[in-house]
């Protein structure tokens, strides 16, 4: 079952959607999934022959397919819609529109261009140039599981720059909304980085009203979440990648990264600070546009090289230096939680001592595993400060009261919500 707010794929007998919290439980019998599995050997609009499934997502599949009447082959997106009546099958088929027309305006070397688009039997689908090579993520799996050395991941997000900053100065702006290292193809031709996938981009209109959450866990920002996605989105996703292309850890866990030189000590200061600065959660903290992001890693880095024991470098000075007194004995942390990006306002054990929850400024609570120090998971529902929260006795139940003026009851197991939002306890 599909989440009708952010499209992601849910057991079928979830009410809940687990990445995002909405309520999908009570979709009438009515509601009907378009999702057609494309077989080889299958010839849409008598025209492309389906060859094989290239990748397949939330949002839809791709796949590899011959042009019968060019005689080239071509990838072919079909583009998964959820709808409970006509109504609402004529706004997918009126934002398909739009965003295919948005695609056929798009001129970039490092683009595959847009050849057609069309519906059949109830599904939507994106003809692109087919661009032969392989993505970062097949890529790092196969040579650096480990990260990349830091040097080439500069150079793959500068070049991942130059073709945002195209996106991103057109009238209206263009935003990718779906960077992460499956979508980096790097071009067999000529090695050179290429945005794929292209299927969900849009033009971000400064009257648009209806909001669509879309994109992939772990690397969107907040704002996408919430259906407000802008430029900076896509330097955050950004962000996401390159802390995923050094470390090699992918973020599974929205909004949570550990500190680059935690997990990558060679890894410059500049570097971690430019991906601190993309992860930021407050748009305006982040780079002002990707020629700000991309002029700033160009410039020479400096790194911080660790010290081995044994080799300390001694220094001197001409002034004797001040005798110093014993220090008093620290008192000692049993752990530190870190990779917070904002202000922790609560935090509660739970009855067995193993979870921790965390409520913070921006609005997220966090459940951490305690004896390994990290996060396990990330709840979403509250649009201000979480001031308190507090487990059941079993430990199944997270409550977490916000400035919003609202409760949320958790289920800590399932990752939901119990019930729709308008039994959130709060004043009337």
């Amino acid at each position: 079952m599909y989440c009708p707010d952010c499209g992601r794929d849910n057991r079928d007998s979830a009410k809940f959607c687990i990445a995002c919290g909405c309520s999908i439980g009570s979709q009438t019998p009515g509601l009907t999934a378009i999702a057609v599995t494309l077989c080889p050997g299958m010839v849409l609009q008598a025209r492309y022959e389906i060859k094989k499934l290239l990748k397949s997502g939330g949002m839809g599949s791709v796949y590899l397919a011959a042009d019968l009447r060019l005689g080239i082959y071509c990838a072919v997106k079909d583009l998964r819609h959820v709808y409970q009546d006509p109504r609402e099958l004529q706004e997918a088929r009126d934002r398909f529109e739009r965003e295919a027309r948005t695609l056929a305006k798009l001129q970039h070397p490092r683009l595959p261009g847009a050849r057609d688009h069309f519906e059949e039997k109830g599904s939507f689908y994106f003809v692109m140039d087919y661009v032969e090579g392989e993505d970062l993520e097949a890529i790092q799996k196969r040579e650096a599981p480990n990260g990349f050395p830091e040097e080439r991941v500069k150079k793959i997000a500068c070049e991942v720059l130059e073709i945002l900053e195209y996106l991103h100065t057109l009238n209206p702006p263009v935003v990718y909304r779906d960077l992460k290292p499956s979508n980096i193809m790097i071009r067999r031709q000529d090695k050179a980085v290429v945005l794929i996938d292209f299927g969900i981009a849009r033009a971000v209109h400064s009257n648009a009203t209806k909001k669509t959450a879309i994109g992939t866990e772990g690397y969107a920002p907040p704002e996408q979440y919430r259906g407000n996605p802008e430029p900076r989105s896509d330097l955050y996703a950004l962000g996401a990648t390159m802390h995923h292309l050094l470390t090699g850890v992918e973020p599974t866990v929205p909004f949570h990264f550990d500190p680059t030189r935690i997990r990558r000590p060679d890894v410059s200061v500049q570097m971690e600070t430019v991906v601190s600065k993309a992860l930021e959660m407050d748009p305006e903290k982040r780079f002002s546009s990707a020629q700000e992001m991309r002029e700033t890693l160009k410039r020479k880095a400096t790194s911080v090289p660790s010290v081995k024991a044994g080799k300390r470098k001694a220094f001197t000075t001409a002034v004797p230096p001040k005798p110093v007194a014993e220090p008093a004995q620290p008192s000692v942390a049993e752990k530190t939680l870190k990779g917070l990006t904002s202000a922790v306002l609560s935090v509660s054990f739970s009855p067995n001592g193993k979870k921790l929850a965390s409520g913070s400024r921006d609005g997220t609570v966090i459940i951490w595993d305690v004896a390994g120090g990290s996060a396990e998971k990330t709840f979403m529902g509250h649009t201000d400060g979480v001031s308190s929260v507090s487990f059941s006795p079993d430990g199944k139940r997270l409550a977490s009261g916000s400035d919003d003026k609202t409760v949320i009851i958790w289920d800590v197991e399932a990752v939901r919500t119990l019930g729709s939002p308008s039994d959130n306890i709060g004043p009337s």
